[in-house]
């Protein structure tokens, strides 16, 4: 939960008056600085949050949204890419046994005296070259590959949530909330932006 004015993380806070105990959210900047670098963030009572998350999610979970359908838009997109990637691997990896074998039979010829060592120099550092810039692309595509997978079992992760909770939620669940929801930004008293994990956002009222 972050601040929409200056971008800090929000923090809980339990206040205590006369015996009654109230829980809010407050920015932590405004916290620690006053109003000296954050003039206008609001303190949202924790009751009011939870209350707002769960309307939310809510409409999710019931398919009043386009949330499910972009999840499946990305899951596909996702698979795309991996695929795509693993292609381009294959045929690196195919390439280097290609070079590999254009420099056996190099050294075959040069330990047979068909060709001589010293013109054979520089065709000997181009295949290594190329063999070494070739290694280079395919540990920085696996690290892609392996990027793209973790995504894709994130937003499979969500799609079995949204799956399980397939009507809707009675009550705050922590649970629920931490697996779909990547960011909640307070951008007033009245209205915070939640971010959910697969690239859909939506803006809800708080009520006063």
């Amino acid at each position: 939960m972050i601040c929409g004015e200056c971008g800090s993380p929000y923090r809980r806070v339990t206040w205590n008056s006369h015996g009654h105990k109230l829980i809010v959210w407050r920015c932590i900047n405004r916290l620690d600085h006053g109003s000296k670098y954050c003039k206008n963030s609001p303190s949202i009572n924790e009751e009011k949050l939870q209350n707002v998350i769960v309307s939310a999610l809510n409409s999710v979970y019931t398919g009043d949204s386009k949330f499910m359908s972009i999840i499946e838009d990305n899951i596909g997109c996702v698979l795309s890419e991996e695929d795509e990637l693993g292609q381009a691997i294959t045929k690196m990896e195919n390439r280097i046994r290609e070079v590999e074998k254009m420099r056996d039979n190099l050294v075959n010829l040069v330990t047979t005296g068909a060709v001589d060592i010293e013109s054979s120099d520089d065709k000997f550092k181009a295949l290594n070259s190329e063999e070494k810039y070739l290694r280079d692309q395919i540990e920085q595509l696996k690290f892609k590959a392996q990027t793209k997978t973790d995504l894709r079992l994130m937003l499979k992760t969500i799609s079995d949530e949204l799956e399980y909770y397939d009507d809707s939620i009675i009550k705050y669940n922590e649970t629920a909330v931490r697996k779909v929801v990547e960011c909640v930004k307070v951008v007033s008293k009245t209205e915070i932006e939640i971010t959910f994990k697969g690239g859909f956002d939506m803006t809800v009222e708080v009520k006063k």
